[in-house]
């Protein structure tokens, strides 16, 4: 098996996350530009902290990103695609505790309002409100 072939089923993962992000961002534009109302509110989309044409922006550069990963993997060859040892460990241990925080915090939410756990039609963005 070659490189290219062992890499496809990251590209196929890759792509669906892209495309699953991109369907995120989507949603969130809609209800900021356009006042889509079968969504959440734009308050429950973001916590406020970071203002949202800050935030648009930064999730644009994201997508370029990914959309280069995406590329790059399909086709078998660039600087995403080379092992990097040391960059793979950095994303992992940075993955990890991003992951853990965000169960923390959701937790953390979850006890100080009850009424709304598990999933009280709430996106669980702020710890306080």
């Amino acid at each position: 098996m070659n490189n290219n072939q062992s890499i496809q089923p990251y590209a196929f993962v890759l792509w669906v996350l892209l495309v699953l992000f991109v369907f995120r961002v989507s949603a969130q534009m809609a209800v900021a530009f356009l006042g889509v109302a079968f969504l959440p509110p734009m308050e429950e989309w973001s916590s406020g902290v970071f203002p949202y044409p800050y935030l648009l922006v930064a999730q644009f550069l994201i997508i370029a990103l990914l959309l280069t990963i995406c590329l790059q993997f399909s086709n078998g060859k660039g600087w995403w695609v080379r092992p990097n040892r040391r960059l793979s460990t950095g994303l992992l241990v940075s993955g990890s505790v991003y992951l853990l925080v965000m169960i923390i915090r959701y937790i953390l939410r979850m006890s100080l309002y009850p009424p709304e756990r598990w999933a009280g039609g709430s996106i669980p963005t702020r710890i306080c409100t």
